[in-house]
């Protein structure tokens, strides 16, 4: 066929192909084909994203690959493109953001809601058991008072052991264990003085006084030579050279010339001199 006649005939099934697609009721079959040289309809279908539902944190996955849209939330407590993930070791809430409080005996929070399962742990407190307890408190649920650290220091709210050492008086890991009788001080090291009843454990001072031939605020000092008694508060003037006994008295070298007597206080009488 010459080139005019196959481009006249080209045109011509053309014009046909395009009178039976735009006529008054084409066939079945001619309208597949007709279908078929159209542009393909745009889809409606939902795309790879999700969207959040009104009633709950959850997400209506995607029909193609259940993947959520970043700009879209998990329900609290899990992660992950398909929120299928609890959060991870010691975290919980929106998007596994918030860390877990000190749980008891090293339990590990809710995911969900961030509650402790056991409640909290020594020295905290609170809803999430994230509040460390008072300073001068420690122990389960805070109940607990610090004991007598040195400089005023706090105990630790955990174990209530002060961080330095104890003030004077007072030992033991929590520092709320007395001297016992007889000592006193740092450490309860110190020996009480000569004190009637015990001494005072934090200062050592004698708050039933001294025994006779001691005095001083703690009962530390021997009564000096020519006294005695209680207090130290007695002489013996007469005694030779003003040596006596410091609880009782009594002259221990003898007395001076015109006095007789344990504690030289009888004088003599001209007769009898």
């Amino acid at each position: 066929m010459a080139g005019r006649d196959k481009s006249i005939f080209c045109i011509v099934l053309i014009i046909v192909s395009v009178s039976v697609c735009v006529g008054d009721q084409p066939s079945r079959e001619d309208a597949s084909e007709c279908q078929a040289s159209e542009d393909p309809p745009i889809s409606t279908a939902p795309d790879d994203t999700c969207e959040m539902t009104g009633n709950d944190d959850t997400c209506a996955k995607s029909r193609n690959d259940d993947t959520c849209n970043e700009t879209q939330q998990c329900p609290k407590g899990f992660q992950g493109e398909k929120c299928d993930k609890p959060c991870e070791f010691g975290s919980w809430g929106p998007r596994c953001t918030l860390p877990c409080g000190q749980c008891k005996g090293g339990d590990v929070c809710n995911n969900v809601n961030g509650l402790c399962p056991t409640g909290c742990a020594d020295g905290w407190i609170g809803k999430y058991c994230n509040t460390v307890c008072d300073s001068g408190m420690w122990g389960s649920g805070c109940k607990s008072q610090c004991g007598h650290c040195a400089s005023s220091e706090v105990c630790d709210p955990t174990t209530g052991h002060c961080p330095g050492k104890c003030s004077n008086g007072w030992v033991g890991k929590d520092c709320n264990t007395k001297c016992i009788h007889g000592l006193w001080g740092e450490g309860c090291t110190v020996m009480c003085g000569m004190c009637k009843k015990t001494c005072n454990h934090v200062d050592g001072t004698c708050e039933g006084g001294c025994h006779r031939g001691f005095y001083g605020d703690r009962c530390q000092y021997a009564c000096e030579t020519g006294t005695y008694g209680v207090n130290c508060e007695g002489r013996c003037t007469n005694c030779r050279h003003k040596q006596c006994n410091g609880i009782l008295g009594n002259c221990l070298i003898g007395c001076n010339k015109g006095w007789t007597g344990i504690k030289c206080d009888q004088k003599i009488s001209s007769r009898n001199a």
